[in-house]
C-alpha cells in the first residue's frame, strides 16, 4: 500500500479540505506542504477532519482558542494568512469569517497579477538582451519570467473564481444589514454593533 498521498492545491480549498477527510478515513493524515502539494502519511491512526481557516492575525490567543475547539493548526509555507486546522469527531465545527477571508483572497488575487505582469514584461525585456548575456542564457532567463507569469496567470485562474463569490457574497451581506437598518430592526447584534437603530438597539 502506497506510503504517502499527494493532494494538490490547484483546485479549490474546499476541494482539498474534502479529499484530505476522505484519504484520513483510509488511514492518512497530514504530513507536509510542499508550495502547492498537501502530502498525506499512511499512519492507520482514527480519521481526522481537515479545514483551512483564513484569519488576519494568528495570535497566541487565536491559536489556543483553536485548540480548545478541538483542532491542531499546521502553518502552510508561503502565507500568512493561512491555515491547516486538523480536528476529529469531537472537534467543535469552524465557522469561517467571509469579509476576512474575502480580504485575503482578494490579496492574493493582486498578488499573482503583479506576478503575471512583471513576469510577462521580464520575459519581453530579456528577449532584448540576449547580445550582452549570450543567446542561451537569454533562453534561460526568459523560460524563467515566463514561469513567474505563467504561475501568476495559475494563481489568477484559482483564485478570482472564489474572489467573485465572496465578493457577491459579502455585497449580499451588507445589503442585508442595511435593509435590516432602514427597517428599524436587526437580525443580529453582530452584524450591527451597538449603534444600530430600532429594536436592536441595547
Amino acid at each position: 500500500m502506497t506510503k504517502y498521498k499527494y493532494i494538490t492545491i490547484w483546485t479549490s480549498y474546499d476541494q482539498v479540505e474534502q479529499k484530505m477527510t476522505e484519504l484520513s478515513q483510509e488511514g492518512y493524515e497530514y504530513d507536509n506542504c510542499y508550495f502547492v502539494i498537501v502530502r498525506m502519511k499512511k499512519t492507520n491512526t482514527k480519521p481526522k477532519k481537515y479545514k483551512f481557516i483564513y484569519d488576519k492575525n494568528f495570535s497566541p490567543e487565536v491559536t489556543e482558542y483553536y485548540k480548545a475547539a478541538g483542532w491542531h493548526l499546521h502553518k502552510i509555507k508561503l502565507t500568512y494568512f493561512l491555515r491547516l486546522a486538523e480536528g476529529d469527531g469531537n472537534s467543535y465545527p469552524i465557522f469561517s469569517d467571509e469579509e476576512t477571508e474575502y480580504e485575503i483572497i482578494k490579496y492574493r488575487v493582486f498578488r499573482f497579477f503583479y506576478m503575471f505582469i512583471i513576469g510577462i514584461l521580464l520575459a519581453g525585456f530579456s528577449n532584448r538582451v540576449d547580445s550582452y548575456i549570450g543567446e542561451t542564457a537569454g533562453k534561460v532567463v526568459t523560460a524563467l519570467c515566463s514561469g513567474l507569469g505563467g504561475f501568476g496567470l495559475g494563481g489568477l485562474m484559482i483564485f478570482i473564481p472564489k474572489f467573485l463569490k465572496l465578493r457577491r457574497e459579502c455585497k449580499k451581506n451588507i445589503d442585508g444589514i442595511n435593509g435590516s437598518r432602514r427597517a428599524g430592526g436587526c437580525t443580529k447584534h453582530s452584524e450591527c454593533g451597538t449603534v444600530c437603530k430600532g429594536s436592536c438597539a441595547s
